[in-house]
């Protein structure tokens, strides 16, 4: 099985691969970490997660926060 990290590292390079950046543009490693570790459950907790800005919470916040939930259920 595959850890929720791999998960969110998995659809960063599809968002990236899509747009032809490399994925760090997306989110830093850094951030999929805090992900990880903070599990934010919506958008006001996902913004405190390093590297989450208002741009990207808006570009990225739903897909990454679906994939965060349905990990834990």
């Amino acid at each position: 099985e595959n850890s929720l990290f791999d998960e969110l590292r998995k659809k960063r390079k599809e968002l990236a691969d899509a747009k032809g950046v490399p994925p760090y543009v997306i989110f830093s490693d850094k951030s999929l970490v805090e992900m990880c570790q903070q599990l934010p459950k919506n958008k006001k907790e996902f913004i405190q997660v390093f590297g989450v800005g208002e741009q990207k919470l808006k570009k990225y916040g739903d897909v990454f926060l679906e994939i965060i939930k349905n990990y834990h259920n």
